[in-house]
């Protein structure tokens, strides 16, 4: 395949979107070691929301995330209630009040993440009917934090150390 870069968010020559290597080796990982690849992410740019209001929440909502991974006391409808609420504060309400883009860039990357983990809690209670924004969560989905991620930090090494090659010896 002639590709014309194994950065995120990549399409090849002819126009057709591709997968890219990150998350071609997201995909192979277990749901748990996918949810902590997504909340190491996280937590690598939750710096950069430094004086912005939510920045206590956004910790907390990661927090809450953790908490579903180590001991899956955690239920969906619980983490989904941090993603989209029309009565409390969440994260898609801070999303769409932010001005700044890298801030807006860090609430993008902890949003897709939490919509992923959402979709992973759903999955482990075997629940049938979902949420509609946590209906659409694939791994295009992934592809779009990866890329929001590599805006936020184009110089870091953090998806090849989460994401190692399989050849790497």
């Amino acid at each position: 395949m002639n590709v014309r870069s194994r950065r995120v968010g990549i399409e090849s020559i002819d126009g057709k979107k591709t997968k890219s290597e990150f998350t071609e080796r997201f995909e192979k990982l277990s749901d748990d070691e996918k949810c902590a690849c997504l909340i190491a992410l996280c937590e690598s740019i939750l710096p950069k929301l430094a004086g912005l209001g939510g920045a206590k929440f956004a910790s907390d909502v990661l927090e809450k995330c953790r908490q579903w991974l180590e001991s899956k006391n955690v239920e969906a409808d619980y983490l989904y209630s941090l993603l989209e609420s029309e009565n409390d504060i969440c994260v898609f309400q801070f999303l769409n009040d932010e001005k700044d883009s890298e801030k807006e860039n860090v609430l993008q990357c902890l949003s897709t993440a939490l919509a992923y983990i959402i979709l992973l809690a759903y999955r482990f209670e075997n629940q049938v009917y979902l949420p509609e924004p946590i209906e659409c969560v694939d791994s295009e989905t992934v592809e779009y934090l990866f890329c929001h991620f590599q805006k936020l930090c184009p110089n870091s090494n953090l998806l090849e150390k989460l994401l190692p090659s399989e050849n790497k010896n």
